[in-house]
Formats: structure tokens, C-alpha cells, sequence
């Protein structure tokens, strides 16, 4: 008699079947004693925290709420999916966690997605997909790992920290992770409608915190939940852009009105911010999105354009004129703090990148080289950031790493174009302009700034990448 290769194959069915027997004698009473037990746990632990080392009680209450919505967001990954883009941009309210490496949005990334993916696997699904971005995000975190032992085995400074580097890197690289999650666990149009609202939401929230917090940063501009101006003005211009590219792609007013009313809360929140990297990229990121969109919106976002010294802010049209500023006793000239400081780190950059032009100084190692050389050329307070990511991966990683780098944003701005085209509902067609948008306008923020790998900035817009990923996968996938 021949052995039957298939009748060793454990189907999903089988597996299930299996669970639902071992977990009969499982009786009420038995999970309520285990109920009690957890609760007995966390009462004990909190007891500890509060009589032992002296916690805060609202730190204890954030404990607490946290726990439980780790449980939930285990027992029901899908709702801790659809809660991931509320959470990003509130990263900063979040319980802090003391583990190094770890924070509350990567703990909820990975917590919901292993606990989706794990049942999967034992019931051998096929959960990856393909598509075009994912391997580039690939290539991309292996150049940076090349870069980081590059900086390990050889340090150009003293002030390189290996242990730093490489908790950089690994926080650089979880945003990435967000962009399989999603491509993974969100599958058809119904998904791409929820997480695309639950986007907007989250932009329309950032602007009524950053409407109620009005000023709270440094020298009375506005941070919101962000910790910065700039970041939060990266933020919402890219969001920004995705509402606005929205307002065609659904049907109802109510729908239109209140992407319409997102729109405005995000530009009311980058005027707050007066920040000038975000003034600009959100104008280049709107120009894309109305001229894929409507005529009319070109012509209404020009005419606003032309008319902006008559309705923009003080404190806006200050900061934007305000890159010189006189020298005293003399008719000259010279640049604002910010901007001079900007232009040193840029230079002492590029000499880095002509010593340094295939194996840059090694991931995370230009802060070091910035404090050295600015040490040495007498340059007072010299930043340990780039102030640009392009800038900061070609010195880091070279020129190879650096065509990689532009090799993600031209790959996302080919996705866009190819959800346009692709598209068989204008909501999906508006999705692909909000990604070709959302591209621009970090690209734009990336060279103000390092901008490209805070998970607070971009985690929703790997979220909106997975989206357009999706429309493009679902004409080529099986239905099942």
C-alpha cells in the first residue's frame, strides 16, 4: 500500500478543530479563576510600583490602560491595526516604556502584528505579499546594516558609540516594518476605506491638539503632540495632502465636508508651526494632488498662492523673510542663526563625502564627525544632525546608499502613478494621488531636515503606502 504524501499535510481546518477540542476542557470555572489570578498579577505589580517605587498615579493609571489594550490589541489584532494610525502622531503622550530601543508605537506594532501573523504561520497561510516597494524598503535596510558594521569595525571618530548606532538603526528601521504589516493584514477595498478615514482622523486630531495647545513650543510656536515645530509641520503637510487629494474620491458631503475641514485643521496646524520646510512642501505637495485632481482646485490653491502676503500670519511672513538679518554698526548683511547653521553642517557634510564618497563614515556616525570638525573649525554650537536626510545617507552609506534612498521615493511616486492608472473607483485613483502627494512633500521636508525615519512623521505614510500597494496587488491576486 503507497503512502499518500497529502494525508501528512495538517490542514487550517484540522488545526482549528484541534484547538476547539483542547480548548473543551477549558470550563468557566477554571478561566475565571485564571482571570483572577492576571487580575490578582497586576494589582500586585501595581501595589509594588506605587508603595515601593514611589510611581506617579497617573503614570500607574497609563499602566494599567496600556496593559489592557495590549490585551485586547493580542486577542483582536485588527483593532490594534485600525488603532496604529491614531496612535503615531500621539507618540509623545504615550506611557513611556524603559526598555531602550522600544516605545509604545513599536510595541503595538509588533504585539498586533505577531499576534496576527503567529496562527497564520502554524496554519502555514500564505501571509507575504509581493509588489514593488517592498523589496526596495529590503535593499534598503541591508545597506543601512552594511553602513552600520562598517561603523563598528571603523570608527572615523572617538565619538562614535556602537551600541548608539545600533539603537538608531533599529528605531529607523521599525517604520519600515509598518508598511509589511499593513500590506499584509489590510486586503481589499472595504480596509483601504477604514484605514484611509482613520488617516485623516488622525490628521484632523493632531490639528485641534495643535489648535488647543496654540504656542506651546519654544519661542511661541506650536509643537502639538510632536515634539518640534518642523516635525509637526512635516506631519501634517504630508496628511495635509492625502485630504486634500481625498476630497474626489468619495461621493457624499458629508464625506467631502469633512476632508474638506481635515484639509484646513492641517494648514491651520503648519501655520502655527511657522515652519518655512513645511510651508514650501506642502505648497509643492498641493500643486501635484490638484493638478492629478481638478482644474479648479489648481486655480483655487494658486490664487491663494499669490494672495498669501495678504492673509498669512505675522509671525509666518517674519519667519519666511527673516533668513538675513543686519550687522550691527554696518550696512551688511548676514544669514539668521538658523539658517548659517544649517549651511556649516552642510559643509562640513560635503568634505566629509569627498573623503568618504563609496563607504560614507558608517550608519549614525556623522553626528560624530559634525562635533569633531566643528570642534576643530571653531563653529559654535554646531548641531549633531544633518538637517537633511539625503545629505545624512550619502555621507553615511555612500553613494550606493544614497541611490537606494532615492531609489524609495521614486519607487513610491511609481506606485502612486501606477494607482492612478490602475484604478477602477475614483476612490482608489485618489489614493494613489494622496501617495504621489505625500511623496513630494517628505521628500521636500527630508531636505530641511532629518525627517525621513521619525516613526511619528512617517508611520501613517508606509500605512498609506500599503494601501495604494494593495489596490495594485488586488488585480493581480485571486479572489478568494
Amino acid at each position: 500500500m503507497s503512502h499518500d504524501p497529502r494525508a501528512s499535510m495538517i490542514s487550517p481546518d484540522a488545526v482549528r478543530a484541534q484547538a476547539r477540542r483542547q480548548a473543551r476542557p477549558l470550563s468557566g470555572g477554571l478561566l475565571a479563576a485564571l482571570g483572577g489570578a492576571a487580575a490578582l498579577m497586576i494589582v500586585a505589580a501595581v501595589a509594588l510600583l506605587d508603595y515601593k517605587f514611589n510611581q506617579d498615579a497617573h503614570r500607574l493609571f497609563k499602566l494599567v490602560l496600556g496593559l489592557a489594550g495590549v490585551g485586547v490589541m493580542v486577542t483582536v489584532p485588527r483593532f490594534g491595526l485600525f488603532l496604529l494610525p491614531i496612535a503615531v502622531p500621539f507618540l509623545g503622550w504615550l506611557p513611556k516604556i524603559p526598555v531602550p530601543m522600544l516605545n509604545a508605537v513599536n510595541v503595538l506594532v509588533f504585539a498586533v502584528f505577531f499576534a496576527w501573523l503567529a496562527p497564520r504561520i502554524m496554519a502555514r497561510e500564505h501571509v507575504l505579499r509581493g509588489g514593488r516597494l517592498g523589496p526596495v524598503l529590503g535593499v534598503f535596510v541591508l545597506v543601512t546594516l552594511v553602513a552600520l558594521g562598517r561603523g563598528i569595525a571603523f570608527p572615523v571618530t572617538t565619538y562614535y558609540s556602537a551600541s548608539g548606532a545600533f539603537m538608531l538603526w533599529f528605531r529607523c528601521s521599525v517604520p519600515f516594518f509598518i508598511f509589511f504589516m499593513g500590506l499584509a493584514m489590510l486586503r481589499g477595498a472595504a480596509d483601504r476605506r477604514r484605514m484611509a478615514a482613520l488617516i485623516v482622523l488622525a490628521l484632523a486630531l493632531e490639528g485641534i491638539a495643535t489648535f488647543a495647545l496654540h504656542g506651546n513650543g519654544s519661542l511661541g510656536r506650536s509643537v502639538g503632540s510632536l515634539d518640534q515645530p518642523n516635525v509637526l509641520g512635516t506631519y501634517l503637510a504630508m496628511f495635509v495632502c492625502m485630504a486634500a487629494a481625498m476630497v474626489r474620491g468619495v461621493r457624499s458631503t458629508v464625506g467631502k465636508t469633512a476632508l474638506v475641514l481635515a484639509t484646513l485643521l492641517g494648514l491651520a496646524g503648519i501655520m502655527a508651526s511657522v515652519s518655512r520646510g513645511a510651508i514650501v512642501a506642502v505648497g509643492v505637495g498641493l500643486l501635484y494632488v490638484t493638478l492629478r485632481s481638478s482644474r479648479l482646485m489648481t486655480v483655487a490653491l494658486l490664487l491663494a498662492a499669490f494672495t498669501s502676503p495678504l492673509w498669512l500670519p505675522a509671525d509666518m511672513k517674519e519667519r519666511i523673510t527673516s533668513t538675513q538679518v543686519e550687522v550691527d554698526g554696518s550696512d551688511e548683511v548676514k544669514l539668521d542663526g538658523s539658517s548659517q547653521k544649517r549651511l556649516d553642517t552642510w559643509s562640513i557634510i560635503m568634505h566629509t563625502v569627498a573623503e568618504h564618497p563609496l563607504d560614507g563614515v558608517g550608519y549614525a556616525g556623522i553626528s560624530g564627525v559634525l562635533v569633531k570638525e566643528g570642534t576643530a573649525q571653531g563653529i559654535e554650537g554646531i548641531a549633531r544632525t544633518s538637517h537633511n536626510s539625503f545629505l545624512r545617507m550619502l555621507s553615511e552609506c555612500g553613494v550606493f546608499g544614497f541611490a537606494v534612498f532615492l531609489w524609495i521615493f521614486w519607487t513610491c511616486l511609481r506606485m502612486g502613478e501606477a494607482g492612478v492608472r490602475s484604478a477602477t473607483t475614483r476612490f482608489d485613483r485618489q489614493l494613489g494621488v494622496a501617495l504621489g502627494g505625500a511623496t513630494l512633500t517628505l521628500a521636500v521636508s527630508s531636505w530641511f531636515g532629518d525627517r525621513f525615519f521619525d516613526i511619528g512623521i512617517t508611520g501613517n505614510f508606509w500605512l498609506l503606502a500599503a494601501l495604494v500597494q494593495d489596490q495594485l496587488l488586488e488585480r493581480r491576486e485571486p479572489r478568494p
